[in-house]
């Protein structure tokens, strides 16, 4: 007996177009038709000694058109179809009764295995001009498919990838935020419910990007340790193939509850397209799903699938709000200090006037001046004053509140906004900050720059605007400096009307 080898038969390139199939066939398995083929116990064979009367009877009774002829050993040799009958006893009036099975079979049995691609086994029924074929493991009948279960399986999955896309779709249209914080936590809670999966987790481990505040690792269920989520070494392999992981979840994901199969997203946040260095920052992660309902019919070609449109419509929403979120960033801080803008902060001000109006709150804003910034800048040039400015700024924004507000106000000089902040607790603040600041070398004898402060409370008094608070803190800084500089300088509004 002589099988074809289906290794050797050319497979179309096969490609997905928005939920339907290019090509003869969809790239799963035949054994991926479960629902379709017919396995050992529901095909029907017979032996080549019977007759062909008895293959006809056979095939009427039970609608077939074709059988399988075995051996004693239920070893595939040959197979029948009501055409060779056809053929034999209307053709050549044979005598069905008396003519064996085994003069008319067909002995060279084109077959395949369960792990045939459906694609190579309908492109074999086009070659050979059949509509059946048997499954075939080691010589061993398991099964047989039939060109009608390729037709009604290629429908389906059609049918399934037009869904899988409007799911997609849809979701698409809901991480149009152009938050980055809300849209990962939109992505790690609602792409799982795409696959009807319970638990995800999204990760992007390298922290080289300031914006992300990366390591970034959002999670939806999954109880994995950080330190096994950010050291992956199927995500480096998946990044090198560009490619959707598909298979077994890990050893530490079962010992903690999770359940195979996982898909693993492969996820790049890009650079701006306004960088045309050719060394552009990619920052690669992933998003992990894992706990499919059990009894989940979804081939790993439709996983695959709409895993690939997810990569890129996840990719394309995050890089879009990372460079919303940088954008912003730039537009909102001093690209040398780090502090806000004078524009942020005098917004942020109006603010917090209004909100102290209402729930007479008081607030305190000051004002702080490097002391003598020019002296510096001229024995040591403008690259030491930029640094001294850089520090300044980093310091400011490390000893701040988290409730607090500091900006590079102009030049020299800086400004803070401390909401809920009665007057004694800001000069706390600004005495911190004058201290650490004092620590700070700046030549090579060891000279160390000084600061002078004005700083004001406010209680909330109706007839105050945010201008005049900063007019106040500055004349609280400009008596700091008559004084000798490098002091501190508290007034109320009150003191300062009287």
């Amino acid at each position: 007996m002589c099988f074809a080898d289906s290794s050797s038969i050319s497979v179309p390139e096969f490609h997905y177009i928005h939920g339907e199939t290019s090509g003869k066939g969809v790239m799963a398995t035949v054994q991926q038709v479960d629902r379709l083929v017919k396995y050992t116990d529901e095909v029907l064979t017979l032996l080549a000694e019977d007759t062909v009367e008895a293959a006809a009877t056979k095939m009427a009774d039970n609608k077939v058109g074709c059988l399988v002829v075995v051996d004693a050993e239920k070893a595939v040799v040959g197979i029948i179809t009501e055409r060779d009958i056809i053929h034999q006893v209307t053709i050549k009036s044979a005598d069905a009764g008396t003519v064996c099975v085994a003069e008319i079979m067909t002995t060279n049995v084109v077959s395949c295995t369960t792990e045939t691609e459906v694609g190579e086994a309908q492109q074999l029924m086009v070659e050979h001009h059949i509509r059946h074929i048997p499954i075939v493991e080691n010589g061993v009948l398991v099964g047989i498919v039939s060109s009608r279960d390729i037709i009604a399986y290629q429908l389906s999955t059609s049918e399934a990838m037009k869904i899988a896309a409007e799911r997609v779709a849809k979701l698409s249209k809901g991480l149009k935020h152009l938050d980055y914080d809300e849209l990962i936590n939109l992505t790690v809670c609602e792409v799982p419910k795409i696959f009807d999966a319970e638990w995800g987790v999204l990760c992007f481990p390298k922290d080289d990007c300031p914006v992300l505040n990366l390591p970034t690792i959002r999670r939806h269920g999954c109880p994995c340790p950080k330190q096994y989520l950010t050291t992956r070494s199927d995500v480096e392999e998946m990044h090198q193939n560009s490619q959707v992981v598909l298979g077994d979840i890990p050893c530490p994901c079962e010992r903690l509850g999770g359940r195979s199969p996982k898909v693993v997203i492969p996820l790049i946040i890009g650079d701006s397209p306004a960088n045309k260095s050719p060394e552009k920052k990619m920052h690669r992660g992933y998003l992990c799903i894992c706990r499919f309902p059990s009894g989940c019919v979804d081939t790993n070609d439709m996983l695959r699938y709409t895993s690939d449109l997810l990569k890129d419509v996840l990719s394309a929403n995050l890089t879009n709000a990372v460079l919303y979120q940088e954008a912003r960033r730039s537009s909102e801080t001093d690209s040398l200090t780090g502090t806000y803008t004078r524009k942020l902060f005098e917004m942020k001000l109006e603010e917090e006037c209004a909100r102290t109006a209402r729930y007479k709150n008081p607030i305190c804003v000051g004002m702080v001046d490097i002391d003598h910034l020019k002296g510096i800048n001229d024995a040591f040039g403008h690259s030491a004053g930029d640094k001294v400015l850089g520090y300044m700024g980093e310091i400011m924004r490390q000893g701040m509140r988290t409730s607090d507000l500091c900006a590079r106000y102009g030049g020299d000089e800086f400004v803070l906004l401390m909401p809920e902040t009665r007057l004694d607790e800001a000069v706390v603040i600004l005495e911190r900050l004058q201290n650490r600041i004092g620590s700070f070398p700046i030549t090579p004898d060891g000279q160390r720059f000084t600061i002078s402060c004005g700083v004001i409370e406010w209680a909330g008094d109706p007839e105050e605007t945010g201008d005049n608070l900063l007019h106040q803190a500055d004349e609280a800084l400009y008596k700091a400096k008559r004084m000798g500089r490098n002091r501190i300088v508290a007034l109320d509004t009150k003191q300062i009307t009287s």
